[in-house]
């Protein structure tokens, strides 16, 4: 299976996420590290993030405690 094989169910993923949580931006990422095999994530993107403008993953100048 190939990436575009599989990018229907991410933009159908992506609409029902922003449908649910209305994020400001949506993120996307996949990763094909040394296992061949797809790995992603569709992750949302709000302008009260400490990091808004700055990609996940990042260097992050602030750190931030999530309860």
């Amino acid at each position: 299976m190939l990436l575009m094989d599989v990018l229907p169910l991410v933009e159908q993923i992506e609409q029902a996420v922003r449908k649910l949580m209305r994020p400001e931006k949506i993120g996307l990422a996949s990763f094909s590290n040394p296992v061949p095999h797809l790995h992603g994530h569709v992750f949302t993107r709000y302008t009260d993030d400490v990091n808004f403008l700055q990609s996940v993953g990042g260097r992050c100048s602030e750190r931030r405690n999530i309860s």
